[in-house]
């Protein structure tokens, strides 16, 4: 007797079983590996750079292998579960870092009374006035315009070295007496752009000077009432990319492999590794300067262009266990500060520690910069009763 058709296996069917053991094992391996690499990028900025620059320079990935692990995790729950627990316990034992870069704050009203003890700070890398768009509406600068729309309480500039007539940036008298009329008490950073505008009394702090470093450091004591801030404004050393680094950087994250991509690549991480390296000794001298200068009563804040972003070491040595993110604590969703080259970054910060709190942030959606500005509400703690 003939057997039933059903019964017979052909040569595809034996081979299947190997093919999907294949595959299977091999998404297995993705998904392991995605593992390690969200992993290392959320706590790669514990290392020093010192120590290894290819781990410490993966925190910059971070935000990006977010992204993809989520999207592994989509893929694993439509296409194969089982998988899915390893991309699920990466997002959980990083939870804490995802919410520094990606934080989840509902917005809230102050009251009367809260807005009676508050402040605004803006911090602004300004490029020194010029406007990167070449635009310059009825003869004004774009940037005076835009701090003088938004009249925040204290404005903490970098790249800023001047306040007077600048012809080339369409800086004029008019807008100029107009700013120092709003903010009577400026420090003004001729030598290091490191710039102050204040609508409050300030006096300056000797932090000392950066040993070896190239990043700039200025601070001030600000008097608001009854009460007073430190007020440390820094532009750390940037990453002296050229622009054919930057084309390079571009072509790359555009898919592109233009010429010898392999050296690019190296040059670009021996400049990050280079750069990280000096962020990180710079940010622990600055840390020794408030910890060993400064009273632990307080109230300091810490603003600027650093330069490096939330995951790096830089950044997690400058904030140390004392100081809180403004933007963790008071933004919705992640967000860039820095806004050319595809450097989807937020490479400007800003820490607090004593007794004020962070209300409100905003970025400013303003492109004549290479940089957006940050502005932050503070409150400062209630009186006891």
């Amino acid at each position: 007797m003939k057997k039933s058709g059903k019964n017979k296996k052909t040569d595809g069917d034996k081979k299947r079983p190997w093919f999907r053991r294949i595959i299977s094992g091999l998404w297995w391996t993705l998904n392991i590996v995605m593992f390690v690499i969200h992993i290392m990028s959320a706590y790669g900025g514990h290392v020093r750079p010192e120590a290894s620059g290819f781990v410490s320079a993966s925190s910059m990935a971070f935000p990006f292998v977010i992204l993809a692990t989520l999207a592994l995790l989509v893929v694993d729950l439509i296409f194969k579960r089982k998988t899915a627990i390893i991309p699920a316990a990466a997002i959980i034992a990083t939870i804490k870092p995802i919410l520094l870069i990606c934080p989840l704050n509902l917005s809230s009203s102050l009251s009367d009374e809260e807005r009676s003890r508050s402040f605004t700070l803006m911090t602004y890398n300004v490029y020194n006035f010029l406007n990167k768009q070449g635009d310059y509406p009825n003869d004004t600068n774009p940037t005076i315009s835009y701090i003088l729309k938004e009249d925040p309480d204290i404005v903490a500039l970098q790249e800023c070295e001047y306040l007077s007539y600048y012809k080339k940036a369409h800086v004029f008298t008019e807008q100029t007496d107009s700013l120092k009329a709003r903010y009577p008490y400026r420090h003004i950073g001729v030598t290091d752009g490191q710039s102050l505008l204040s609508k409050f009394p300030i006096t300056f702090v000797n932090l000392g000077e950066i040993r070896e470093g190239k990043s700039r450091l200025c601070a001030h004591r600000i008097n608001i009432g009854d009460k007073s801030i430190v007020l440390v404004n820094l532009h750390l050393y940037s990453i002296q990319l050229t622009d054919d680094d930057k084309g390079t950087y571009l072509n790359l994250t555009h898919g592109e492999a233009r010429g010898n991509i392999r050296k690019a690549k190296a040059n670009l991480m021996v400049k990050l590794s280079s750069a990280l390296r000096c962020h990180a000794e710079e940010c622990r001298q600055i840390r020794k300067a408030i910890d060993t200068l400064l009273s632990p009563d307080d109230n300091i804040i810490i603003c600027g262009d650093l330069n490096d972003t939330p995951a790096s070491h830089a950044y997690l040595t400058l904030r140390g266990d004392d100081f809180d993110d403004a933007y963790a604590n008071s933004a919705f969703g992640p967000t860039i500060t820095y806004n050319e080259k595809r450097f989807f970054f937020r490479i400007d910060h800003v820490l607090y520690r004593g007794n004020i709190e962070s209300r409100k942030i905003t970025r400013g959606n303003v492109r004549y910069s290479d940089h957006f500005p940050l502005t932050t509400t503070f409150t400062f703690a209630a009186e006891k009763k």
